[in-house]
């Protein structure tokens, strides 16, 4: 059993991962190695979609920590798709490092859910002093979290952080919550997040919800 949110810390807990053909294809969104950034990924439960989305969450910020775990994925990853695998083994070599923002269910402001996700990834990149100002900015609406995610893109590349992926895994409960509120509206977030991410170059971004 895999969440997103808490076993981002924890890389031994996909340790156990061996990527399929279709896991591919996600992974590959996520990182952005896709023509389009927002993607939205339906498949029943236990057919792996949160165990993809952590791999592809480690091995985007490819923290030290999670070294060894994605060693023992990726060289399985060879025989299934030689192609990401070569991509993933570069990454690590290199020690290339992103963003990856994860958010889980139903999240009651999509805004301030967005800060917390941030602040918790600069904290696992130990990026502390703009995980401090992100922390201090006011997000009170999508607009304000938009342009907060601009702010950390252009602090990302000047510090070397080459993308950002925003992984909302049971993207389902949140259907399932503004249906109930009777906050359809708030449906209109979610597409003004996919526009951004749709357009961002310099470092991209992509948005992935899970089903």
């Amino acid at each position: 059993s895999i969440n997103l949110v808490y076993d981002a810390e924890n890389a031994e807990a996909v340790a156990h991962f061996r990527p399929t053909s279709k896991s591919v294809l996600l992974v590959r969104s996520i990182l952005g190695l896709e023509a389009g950034r927002a993607s939205l990924v339906v498949a029943p439960y236990g057919s792996g979609k949160s165990l993809t989305a952590e791999f592809a969450l480690h091995l985007t910020e490819n923290r030290g920590e999670s070294a060894e775990a994605l060693h023992g994925i990726i060289k399985r990853l060879e025989s299934t798709n030689p192609g990401l695998a070569k991509f993933a083994a570069a990454r690590q070599s290199a020690k290339t490092h992103g963003l990856a923002l994860a958010l889980h269910g139903a999240c009651d402001s999509l805004p301030q859910s967005i800060r917390f996700a941030a602040v918790d990834s600069l904290k696992r990149m130990r990026h502390n002093a703009l995980a401090r100002r992100v922390q201090r900015e006011s997000v009170g609406d999508i607009r304000q979290a938009i342009e907060l995610l601009k702010l950390i893109q252009e602090e990302a590349r000047k510090a070397g952080l080459d993308r950002l992926a925003i992984i909302w895994d049971e993207f389902g409960r949140h259907l399932d919550s503004l249906v109930a509120e009777g906050r359809m509206a708030s449906l209109a977030e979610v597409q003004l997040l996919a526009e951004f991410c749709s357009r961002t170059k310099d470092v991209p971004a992509t948005l992935t919800l899970i089903l």
